[in-house]
């Protein structure tokens, strides 16, 4: 019959991981309500991403107007 006996050596900085570890678990509802609320505010980011490129976009005649009718130096 084999022995399988095992030594279990405490660390110095267990304390300090247990607390580490204890935090992580604590935080953990606040980053998962933080994601939730940047997926759920992605659609209105692209929303405006979009409506600022087409905003660029509308000034582009206007820009090539301009240049095409000034004067050259």
């Amino acid at each position: 019959m084999t022995n399988l006996s095992h030594s279990v050596t405490i660390s110095p900085d267990s304390p300090v991981v247990v607390r580490d570890f204890l935090a992580i678990v604590r935080d953990s509802p606040a980053v998962v309500r933080d994601f939730l609320a940047v997926v759920r505010d992605s659609p209105v980011v692209v929303r405006d991403f979009l409506a600022g490129v087409r905003d660029s976009l509308s000034i582009v005649p206007d820009f090539l107007m301009i240049w095409s009718v000034s004067p050259t130096i």
